[in-house]
C-alpha cells in the first residue's frame, strides 16, 4: 500500500510540474524569425481588398537577411504539424509577414495568403514549423476580445492594440484598473441633419464623451448599441485629456480623416449606449426619441433635451426636460 502510495504522490507532483511548465513556458522562440502577434477576432482592425475581415498570424523577420518561407508550416493542432504549407513566398529582412487565418487555404499576387484553419477567440495554440520539420515558434494565446491583439513585445507577450505590418508596441492603458478611470457619455445624437458635419460635407449622429479623471488613453475603451457586443467599436489609442470631451461619429464604418467614426449607426429600435473597458461597464445611457437636429445630454447628474446640441463641449445651452412628440 505504501508504495502504491508513493506511486499516486509522485503523478500528482508530476502533474504539477507539467501545469506549471505550462503555464511559466507559453510560447517558444528559437531564432529571429516568430510568431509576432495574433488577432483572433478581427472586426475591424484588418480589412482585405474585398472588404473581409479574417483572423490573422503575424510573422517577423528579424535577421539580416531574406528567407523563403516554402514549405514551412503553421498549425493549431500539434496531431497536425503540416496543417497548411508555406508556398514560394519570401518575407523579406526586418519585415512582416500577415497569414489570415481564414479556413479558405488561397494565395495569389494580388492578396494575402489565407490559411486552411482559423482561429479560436477563447485561445489556443498556434506553431510556425521550419521546412525540416523544427519547431521555430509556439505562442499559446489566451481568450481574446474582439480586435485585440496577443503581440511579441520586449520580450514577452502581451494583450494589446493590434499592429499588423508595424512595430507592437504595449497600449498606453493596457494595466489600466478599471477603477482609475472616470469616462461617461454626456451627449448623443440619433436624427441628424444639419448639425456639426464632418469634412466630406455629410452630417452623422454622434456620441460625446467626457473625461472626469487624468489625462488617458481611450485603448481598450470600447462604445456599443448592444449589451450582447460590448467591444463592437475599439477606440483607438488616443488621448483624451482631463476635463476634455471627445466626440465619436457614427459612420457605420466609414472612415473620414481623422475623426473617431464607429463601426456602427444608431436606430429607432436601439436601446441603450454602452461605453466599457475590457467587458467591464463604464457607462450605460438609455436612448430616447429624439427630433430632427436634437440632442440628448446630460448636465450635472441629469439628463436634458437640447435644441442647439455641443458637440465636444460642455453642455451649456437651452435644455428642456420634456418635448412635445410635435416638436421640430
Amino acid at each position: 500500500m505504501k508504495k502504491y502510495g508513493l506511486l499516486i504522490i509522485l503523478f500528482i507532483i508530476g502533474i504539477v510540474i507539467i501545469v506549471l511548465n505550462k503555464e511559466q513556458h507559453n510560447y517558444i522562440k528559437v531564432g529571429k524569425l516568430y510568431i509576432n502577434e495574433i488577432v483572433a477576432s478581427n472586426k475591424n482592425t484588418y480589412e482585405t481588398s474585398d472588404g473581409e475581415y479574417h483572423d490573422y498570424i503575424e510573422i517577423y523577420n528579424d535577421y539580416g537577411s531574406d528567407i523563403n518561407l516554402e514549405g514551412y508550416s503553421l498549425t493549431d493542432n500539434l496531431a497536425d504539424s503540416r496543417k497548411w504549407i508555406f508556398p514560394n513566398i519570401i518575407i523579406k529582412s526586418h519585415d512582416y509577414l500577415l497569414i489570415l487565418a481564414s479556413g479558405i487555404n488561397h494565395c495569389d499576387d494580388k492578396e494575402l495568403c489565407q490559411a486552411n484553419f482559423k482561429l479560436n477567440k477563447d485561445g489556443e495554440m498556434v506553431t510556425l514549423i521550419d521546412n525540416t520539420g523544427n519547431i521555430i515558434s509556439r505562442v499559446t494565446y489566451p481568450k481574446l476580445n474582439s480586435d485585440m491583439s496577443y503581440s511579441y513585445i520586449k520580450g514577452n507577450y502581451e494583450i494589446t492594440n493590434p499592429t499588423p505590418n508595424k512595430e507592437n508596441v504595449l497600449s498606453t492603458n493596457n494595466n489600466t484598473n478599471k477603477g482609475d478611470l472616470k469616462l461617461e457619455i454626456t451627449e448623443y445624437m440619433t436624427h441628424n441633419k444639419s448639425i456639426s458635419y464632418l469634412s466630406n460635407g455629410k452630417f452623422y449622429d454622434w456620441i460625446e464623451i467626457h473625461n472626469l479623471s487624468s489625462d488617458v488613453s481611450l485603448a481598450n475603451i470600447s462604445l456599443s448599441d448592444d449589451s450582447n457586443n460590448l467591444n463592437k467599436y475599439m477606440l483607438p489609442d488616443v488621448i483624451i485629456k482631463k476635463d476634455e470631451y471627445k466626440v465619436i461619429y457614427l459612420t457605420g464604418g466609414e472612415k473620414v480623416d481623422d475623426y473617431l467614426c464607429a463601426n456602427f449607426k444608431l436606430s429607432d429600435n436601439d436601446k441603450e449606449i454602452i461605453l466599457s473597458f475590457n467587458n467591464k461597464i463604464l457607462d450605460k445611457v438609455n436612448i430616447v426619441k429624439l427630433n430632427d437636429n436634437m440632442s440628448y445630454g446630460k448636465d450635472k447628474d441629469k439628463w436634458y433635451y437640447y435644441y442647439l446640441p455641443t458637440p465636444g463641449n460642455i453642455n451649456n445651452t437651452s435644455k428642456v426636460e420634456v418635448i412635445d412628440s410635435g416638436d421640430s
